[in-house]
């Protein structure tokens, strides 16, 4: 089960690790089969967290709100841990630097 200090330290420490010139990301699959793409956490409270998330894959065509300095509103979840079936940690190649195949060192 995914609790507080599964969310908040352990994927947090292994973030920390992951971090790459292309970046993070961070899914969370939900126990219904929904995904929430991360862009940050707000809050870590006992039973639950606030989380801000990139609006769903059917609605990206969709400007992101911005607030009066220019800067994306991002929606925020209130979810309980026990929602959280696992969550999916994935470093990113820097743009234009993909490779398929084995890396030779």
């Amino acid at each position: 089960m995914i609790d507080r200090p599964a969310l908040e330290q352990l994927a947090g420490r292994h973030l920390a690790a992951m971090q790459s010139p292309g970046g993070v990301s961070v899914l969370l699959h939900l126990h219904g089969g929904a995904r929430c793409a991360v862009h940050g956490f707000e809050e870590f409270l006992d039973s639950y967290c606030v989380v801000r998330v990139y609006p769903a894959e059917d609605e990206l065509t969709d400007e992101l709100p911005r607030d009066p300095a220019g800067a994306s509103i991002f929606d925020r979840l209130v979810l309980p841990y026990g929602t959280i079936a696992f969550v999916t940690l994935t470093a990113r190649e820097p743009d234009n630097r993909s490779t398929i195949g084995f890396h030779k060192s």
